[in-house]
């Protein structure tokens, strides 16, 4: 009896030394296999929250790459703009209005931005993408300017589209949640 509880000792230890792990947890443990499981379940819940922020990582890299992007593409347009009305020069004019409009366009696209299959400027409706082309909006824009009686008007206009719920800018040019 002896040699075979040693022979069976032996077994064990030899399983142990190889793997590296108990050959039975729960006999090893005697009665703490709660606190083990709880053990693993806390360890495992720290590499799935690891994952979670290095992804969240990723995105907050890729969205301050877009505003930063966004920004470069605005640079100094508006003293550009500022000076091209205080002068007579209209080429220069022109040349300022081509620059917002691809400005525009290259500010909309960024703000399409995916990673993966989010769509990262949407706010909660990830999949759908946030921004309509920019000649929608010009065209709005174009058409708010046409149909305005004064400054004052286009202005009140502009409020309307931008402000109110389910107005120009919410109901054509941003589908994404506030």
């Amino acid at each position: 009896e002896t040699v075979t509880r040693l022979r069976d000792r032996l077994d064990t230890t030899s399983i142990e030394a190889v793997t590296g792990q108990y050959k039975d947890m729960t006999a090893h443990l005697s009665g703490r296999i709660g606190k083990a499981m709880l053990g693993q379940k806390a360890v495992s819940d720290i590499a799935n929250e690891r994952t979670q922020l290095t992804l969240r990582g990723g995105r907050l890299d890729v969205i301050q790459q877009t505003l930063t992007s966004v920004n470069d593409n605005i640079g100094q347009l508006s003293v550009r703009m500022k000076g091209a009305l205080g002068s007579e020069d209209f080429t220069a004019r022109e040349a300022v209005v081509r620059d917002a409009q691809a400005a525009l366009e290259a500010t909309f696209s960024a703000l399409n931005t995916r990673h993966g299959e989010r769509y990262l400027f949407a706010g909660d409706a990830t999949n759908t993408k946030p921004f309509a082309d920019a000649d929608t909006f010009l065209s709005d824009v174009r058409s708010m300017a046409a149909t305005a009686t004064d400054a004052a008007d286009f202005a009140t206009q502009m409020d309307t589209y931008f402000n109110t719920p389910g107005g120009g800018w919410q109901s054509g040019i941003y589908s994404g949640t506030s």
